[in-house]
């Protein structure tokens, strides 16, 4: 659902370059499902153009980011945005890292590829569902086992 198109809060997937957006896509997915407006985003990794992304997004009513990076030890979008005051969530499209050391926390991160995707959306609608109850009661709906084998691989 295209964030244009409605005047609810919105979740913004912002992607640090093209391959990522394929995963991406999985938490779009999910949000589809849940009737969430969304809008996925690729910027490039460390420019302010994310800052400014997120500051008129805001203003449109953005309600939860989800970033998708490459490597979990690098934090190359995050820097722009972890002063923001709205939740921040990512997933990672790369290899998992032999270790936790490897991974950089500064931002939650909610697993790899397809299944940290999804992760990331659901975490998004359960912040947005704190004030919406139509969207508890579909999020409730969504979340029985069999909508998970539904998902596309």
């Amino acid at each position: 659902m295209d964030a244009t198109e409605s005047d609810r809060p919105f979740v913004a997937v912002v992607c640090g370059n093209a391959s990522d957006v394929q995963g991406a896509e999985h938490a779009a997915n999910v949000l589809d499902k849940l009737h969430i407006p969304y809008e996925i985003k690729v910027l490039q990794a460390g420019s302010e153009d994310i800052e400014a992304y997120i500051e008129e997004a805001m203003s449109r009513g953005l309600g939860v980011v989800i970033v998708s990076t490459y490597y979990t030890y690098t934090d190359e979008l995050i820097p722009s945005i972890r002063e923001i005051l709205l939740p921040v969530v990512r997933f990672a499209t790369g290899p998992i890292p032999k270790s936790i050391r490897s991974a950089s926390l500064n931002i939650p991160l909610m697993g790899f590829g397809r299944e940290g995707a999804i992760k990331a959306a659901l975490f998004a609608a359960r912040v947005l569902a704190l004030t919406d109850y139509a969207l508890r009661l579909r999020l409730r709906a969504y979340s029985q086992p069999s909508s998970f084998a539904s998902e596309p691989q």
